[in-house]
């Protein structure tokens, strides 16, 4: 069983702990833990993805990988603005909301 199944299962073995014993800031804790894990789970699912760090910065079109709050989500489109010194979104029309942690190449025509 991959590692991310087996530390979801733990966190939300420990919401259902701090559910049933009412406590709110522990249930809050591993609550966000076993968001953690689905996002980290899509990563390992699909291998292309890279770090952002490794990211052109030509002005080519790519996709990021968003590390948002509460969930994290793919954001497809997106470049490089040398002028803005950031990331630009084609669907959004305007600069990426949040930290892209990862990139990966549009695949397709």
């Amino acid at each position: 069983m991959p590692l991310w199944k087996l530390k979801l299962l733990d966190a939300l073995d420990e919401v259902e702990i701090a559910y049933l014993h009412a406590d709110d800031a522990r249930f809050a804790l591993a609550l966000n833990e076993a968001r953690t894990c689905v996002a980290q789970s899509t990563l390992e699912v699909n291998e292309d993805w890279r770090p952002i760090q490794s990211a052109p910065r030509t002005g080519c079109k790519v996709d990021l990988w968003i590390a948002a709050q509460p969930l994290a989500y793919r954001l497809a489109d997106c470049w490089w603005d040398r002028a803005c010194a950031g990331w630009r979104s084609a669907s959004l029309g305007s600069m990426v909301p949040g930290t892209p942690t990862h990139w990966r190449e549009i695949v397709g025509p």
